[in-house]
């Protein structure tokens, strides 16, 4: 909520993650995912439905890791653009 409330009060353009965070998370989710069920040789939405695909999550861990993990924006792992501001009443 707060980076939707930063959309509109800020004059943000874009909101990108930086590179080196969304890499980070992607080895975390993999090396999380290699002990769960998602492992086994059973076809799955997760692994493009396939026996032995990439597993594909949003989050790796249980809803409340996910939950505390969106509480607060950790704005070093963003790259945020602002928008010049518009004045409409030249």
């Amino acid at each position: 909520m707060q980076i939707s409330d930063g959309w509109q009060t800020e004059n943000i353009h874009s909101i990108v993650p930086e590179e080196e965070a969304a890499a980070d998370f992607t080895a975390y989710a993999e090396d999380y995912m290699k002990v769960t069920a998602f492992t086994s040789n059973c076809r799955s939405w997760y692994k493009s439905n396939s026996k032995s695909g990439r597993i594909s999550v949003l989050c790796a861990g249980s809803t409340l890791h996910y939950f505390e993990g969106i509480k607060e924006p950790r704005w070093d792992d963003w790259n945020v653009s602002i928008t010049a501001s518009i004045s409409w009443f030249n």
